[in-house]
């Protein structure tokens, strides 16, 4: 693997004692090739939109080795330390999306005050402004993090070709918030993710001309495949938290499906029972199922109504409704006005 070759290729330095997190971070903040600014609350930031850094133990070893790299100050630099066996880090957070990536071995990591641990080819997204710290063992281990600031999303992402499913990843997930971590579980052993992080290491450790524009395209790829190619798994900071979540993926599906969808169909997608949708919907709406999808039906028609020329009969056509009188005692009932009162009062306002 590229970054083992990378080692192999540095002249040995003399190693720090990693007694305790705070001398590393002395080892760290002296660095003046560091990536990181570390505060005194150990919150952490970076002054790039991608870095990288590769943490690597060996078998019966008291040696880890930390590469890093950052892309357009196009710096690099390696820190070797010593440590016990079994070493908890200290607690730290930071202010960017931190994905990691287990190339070798495990990663024994404590996230939210809760124990983990991550198997070769498992990825992991640790959410902003959460408290973890890691465990280093002499074993035989690899992980690459891949840390992204909130800026990279600004300036560099080409959002046409992205699909729905990306757009909504990126957007809950890496620019968003509200959990602990994401875990990402490989659906097949040929994924191609692996090989993009190799990418990365070699493109930041021997930047060219082209680099950063590979960079970015190889981070912007790995984002399009990690909600095709892996199974995710939401670590929740607490119930309200994942009901919150759940309850915004049902809403984003029932305005794209209004038309004539169902609980069963909702219970296909999401794979609760039809208790438990009634509930959770009742909870965020304090209306039934039926109730909330008629209620986003009719606000459906009403937009219809402002911004088309499209004949009452089929605005309710689209809506889901063929029953025309029907349509109109539900419109009217909710907001007090026919569908011709509300295009009349809209005509008004737009003249």
């Amino acid at each position: 693997m590229i970054i083992e070759e990378i080692l192999a290729s540095i002249t040995p330095k003399s190693p720090f004692p990693l007694e305790s997190f705070p001398k590393y971070q002395d080892i760290v903040t002296t660095n003046k090739h560091s990536p990181f600014t570390i505060y005194p609350d150990m919150s952490r930031s970076i002054g790039d939109i991608i870095t990288v850094m590769g943490m690597i133990t060996s078998d019966g070893s008291s040696l880890i080795s930390i590469i890093y790299g950052f892309l357009f100050h196009k710096q690099t630099s390696v820190t070797q330390a010593y440590f016990d066996d079994g070493l908890l880090t200290s607690l730290h957070t930071h202010n960017f999306a931190e994905l990691g990536y287990v190339a070798e071995g495990t990663f024994h990591t404590n996230i939210g005050g809760r124990d983990y641990l991550f198997n070769k080819g498992d990825l992991f997204l640790i959410d902003k402004n959460i408290p973890h710290n890691e465990y280093l063992y002499r074993k035989n281990s690899t992980v690459i993090f891949l840390s992204i600031a909130n800026n990279f999303f600004d300036k560099t992402m080409h959002h046409d070709v992205y699909d729905n499913q990306t757009e909504n990843f990126i957007q809950r997930f890496v620019i968003g918030g509200g959990y602990n971590f994401v875990r990402f579980t490989p659906k097949a052993s040929d994924c191609q993710i692996p090989d993009l992080f190799e990418k990365i290491i070699a493109e930041i450790w021997r930047p060219h001309p082209g680099t950063i524009h590979l960079v970015i395209g190889y981070v912007e790829w790995i984002l399009n495949l990690l909600p095709t190619e892996y199974e995710v798994v939401i670590q929740w900071n607490d119930r309200n938290a994942a009901s919150d979540f759940l309850f915004r993926e049902i809403k984003c599906y029932l305005e794209n499906h209004y038309q004539d969808v169902t609980l069963n169909e909702l219970i296909k997608q999401f794979g609760h029972n039809m208790n438990y949708f009634n509930r959770l919907i009742k909870a965020h709406t304090g209306m039934t199922f039926s109730g909330f999808v008629q209620n986003i039906k009719l606000e459906k028609a009403e937009f219809l109504l402002k911004t088309t020329n499209f004949p009452v009969e089929e605005v309710a056509r689209q809506v889901g409704y063929n029953n025309l009188s029907y349509f109109y005692a539900i419109f009217r009932k909710k907001f007090k006005l026919t569908p011709n009162n509300i295009r009349d009062l809209n005509n008004q306002k737009v003249n």
